[in-house]
């Protein structure tokens, strides 16, 4: 009996060891071990999981970023061609289907060199404790942590312009979308996410981007805005036509939900346009969701476009 208590101690003793060290190794693991599907309570996932329902979907953004680095290192310095200085711009946020839009429009603006990234988006779940927020936590990506500038954003909060939740930030695809661009193309950066409630208004807008303006000579600004919904490819090809017009000739202070599903992010980035001077508004494609699916009844419309000296 003896033996038999002494057999059961030892075999307790080696699975508690056992398991203390798979713990203590779990607790050293480099970033980019971390599992995409853990819940973390001090960092956000970038919006990796959806490719899992999406036909090798997670083959497509490794695929991309991989062949993208491959291209980049066998350019010489000479053949690398500086764009004029871009200010910022328009990109959906409807990811993995729209990922070719978004990625044209990320290489068209990857010759920029900013120290903090502005991003724009709607608050599509209606979380926001403000009307506009903003979070101070990092975002994971596989390439490395995204921090956020968190001088930039004290600034801005001493100023009553934004506040921190970070609650409303778990699942915000406006801002997870574009995370994983960001830190590929630039590595260094910082980034002040902002998401934008629905009851904020066009002064509002004004205001947030005339404090904005100061920082254009270390900032790169990005809306992340899908335009018409649910509409045919028909009517939402209309509509989205319409709308790159008015975009075009600068009439954008009365856009509604029916054409965007943020007026109050692209109104900031014009506004911030307008402050600023010089800059053109320069379509890069205008899209809907049918060029990259089959289904024709219930759209979303895309307009990426850039704000270029």
């Amino acid at each position: 009996m003896k033996d038999l208590i002494k057999i059961i101690f030892v075999w307790l003793a080696i699975i508690f060891c056992g398991g203390y060290l798979l713990t203590e190794k779990n607790s050293t693991r480099t970033q980019n071990e971390i599992s995409y599907t853990k819940t973390q309570s001090n960092f956000f996932l970038g919006d990796f999981h959806k490719y899992n329902d999406f036909p090798e979907g997670k083959e497509l953004i490794l695929e991309y970023f991989d062949s993208e680095k491959n291209r980049q290192n066998n350019l010489s310095p000479k053949k690398v061609k500086k764009n004029e200085k871009i200010i910022g711009g328009i990109v959906s946020h409807h990811i993995p289907l729209a990922f070719p839009l978004v990625a044209d429009f990320y290489d068209n603006i990857k010759s920029e060199n900013p120290e903090v990234i502005f991003i724009l988006g709607p608050d599509h779940f209606h979380r926001a404790s403000f009307d506009a927020i903003t979070t101070d936590l990092p975002f994971y990506t596989p390439f490395g942590f995204l921090e956020t500038d968190k001088k930039v954003i004290s600034a801005l909060e001493e100023k009553s312009l934004i506040k921190i939740d970070n609650k409303a930030f778990a699942k915000e695809h406006s801002i997870l979308s574009q995370v994983f661009f960001l830190k590929y193309f630039f590595p260094k950066a910082k980034i002040v996410p902002l998401i934008f409630g629905q009851n904020i208004d066009i002064k509002d807008a004004k205001i947030i981007a005339e404090n904005l303006r100061s920082f254009e000579e270390k900032g790169i600004f990005i809306a992340s805005v899908d335009f018409s919904h649910y509409l045919s490819l028909k009517d939402a090809k209309v509509l989205d036509e319409n709308t790159k017009k008015k975009l075009e000739n600068y009439y954008f202070e009365d856009l509604s939900m029916k054409e965007c599903d943020s007026p109050i992010s692209l109104q900031v980035m014009f506004f911030l346009a307008e402050e600023l001077g010089n800059y053109n508004f320069k379509v890069l494609q205008i899209k809907n969701s049918a060029d990259f699916s089959q289904i024709t009844d219930r759209t979303t419309g895309y307009i990426s476009a850039i704000f270029q000296k």
